[in-house]
């Protein structure tokens, strides 16, 4: 019987992990459900709690509809004839120099380099000879906008591929901008191709001033908003916001909540992406978080009833509780998921750009993705779960988390280990969720 329990005031909660659901019991429940946890027999069982035999097989019955799952145990194969997302890094280089960059100021610690036309076509030649369906194509850099034409290239050729029947379908497009060179010629783009943009702004103009900034030193927070409002105008994007929550904000006591109250009285159907800033190196990383209290609290402070405006990393644990939906990966990349440089050097995800260790080969190499390297390095993350780590075979949330094994590898120098820090905030956010989600069911029946 595998059962966590929690406290809601004088209310005790048992969660089931493999069920991913969760109900109020009494005293006496969770007493039983304990024994149940410790393997007591059924003799014993029925001696304590006077249970006569049906009684018992009954009461099994009821606990075992959420205790154990009914799908079938059997792990379905990994589809290697599709692929989630490729991310063409067009730019190796920024026009902003963010104090806390994990890339180097968009260079990946290399020489700064924009794509060529030829090795974006080339990528995308070979990725797609290699996988029959590509469903999303992710535009990146450093800032991808420096390089314009080869990121207008990338979407004339996906329609042109489609148009001469080389591909079954456009994937989705995508492009991750700082949101300060925003031109005419990129509204018509974003028109014409249906491109969704996704802003990096970190939630407040005085929390993003003090971190992303221009070459020169000066403030990008009204260039930024400027443009957004006038993208939001003429073309309905961007539809995310990436907000990287740093010490800056705890200094100047800019609470999560403040950053989604800010972003939603700009545009309410704006999502956010907001994460804890990623740091190789904590202790000489002024601009790293020690404590991830902050986003703990942003669930006392945003989840409120079923209408709260949220962000993603709540978001996402509250929709996989509804759905019950389980995942034995915390990340697709490596093998779902493959980011190509500036260079043309593939790697299982932008991230890990420019770490050798990482790099499976070139696509100058036509036989690269079937290269006895690239089968190796797909077999070794598609084969990685969770419940290769002692610690995630035990954990109540273990089918319900995820993360980002690029920034496992940055913090714990393996890319298939996580911040344990990372680990308990993530299971102490899950707890109020389910304690909130047991609070509004009992407002709803109320």
């Amino acid at each position: 019987m595998d059962v966590y329990f929690l406290k809601n005031n004088n209310q005790d909660l048992a969660f089931f992990p493999e069920t991913i659901k969760f109900l109020k019991i009494d005293t006496n429940t969770k007493n039983l459900l304990e024994d149940l946890k410790n393997n007591a027999t059924q003799k014993k069982i029925c001696s304590k709690y006077k249970l006569e035999i049906k009684n018992y097989n009954d009461l099994m019955n009821k606990i075992n509809e959420y205790a154990i799952s009914k799908e079938n145990n059997n792990e379905s194969k990994i589809d290697t004839d599709s692929l989630n997302k490729l991310v063409l890094n067009v730019s190796n280089a920024c026009n902003l120099k963010c104090k806390y960059c994990y890339a180097s100021g968009g260079t990946y610690g290399s020489e700064k380099k924009l794509m060529t036309k030829d090795t974006a076509k080339c990528a995308i030649d070979l990725f797609f000879y290699r996988f029959k369906k590509i469903k999303y194509i992710q535009i990146f850099g450093g800032e991808p906008l420096l390089n314009f034409p080869v990121m207008k290239f990338i979407c004339e050729y996906l329609h042109e591929k489609f148009d001469r029947d080389e591909i079954e379908k456009v994937p989705g497009i995508g492009l991750v901008t700082n949101g300060t060179l925003i031109s005419d010629e990129f509204v018509d783009l974003i028109n014409k191709y249906d491109i969704s943009v996704t802003f990096s702004f970190d939630g407040t103009p005085e929390t993003n001033d003090a971190m992303r900034i221009f070459r020169d030193d000066s403030p990008t927070s009204n260039v930024i908003l400027k443009n957004l409002k006038i993208l939001k105008e003429k073309t309905g994007e961007p539809n995310l916001i990436e907000v990287t929550y740093n010490k800056s904000h705890i200094e100047n006591n800019v609470s999560i909540k403040d950053i989604v109250s800010f972003i939603k009285n700009i545009d309410k159907n704006i999502d956010m992406h907001i994460t804890p800033v990623v740091s190789c190196n904590k202790s000489e990383n002024e601009y790293a978080l020690n404590d991830l209290t902050s986003f703990i609290d942003s669930v006392d402070d945003l989840l409120v009833d079923n209408k709260s405006e949220l962000y993603s990393l709540l978001q996402r644990y509250i929709l996989a509780i509804q759905n019950k939906t389980k995942q034995k990966y915390i990340c697709r990349a490596g093998s779902n998921m493959f980011s190509v440089s500036a260079s043309g050097d593939i790697y299982p995800c932008f991230m890990f750009t420019d770490n050798n260790d990482f790099c499976i080969g070139n696509i100058s190499d036509e036989n690269v993705l079937y290269s006895k390297k690239f089968n190796q390095s797909l077999k070794k993350f598609c084969s990685y779960d969770k419940r290769q780590d002692s610690e995630c075979r035990n954990c109540f949330i273990r089918n319900i988390c995820f993360g980002c094994l690029g920034q496992n590898l940055c913090q714990t120098g393996d890319a298939f280990k996580t911040d344990r820090n990372i680990c308990n905030m993530n299971r102490a956010i899950v707890e109020k969720i389910l304690i909130k989600m047991s609070q509004m069911e009992d407002k709803k029946n109320s």
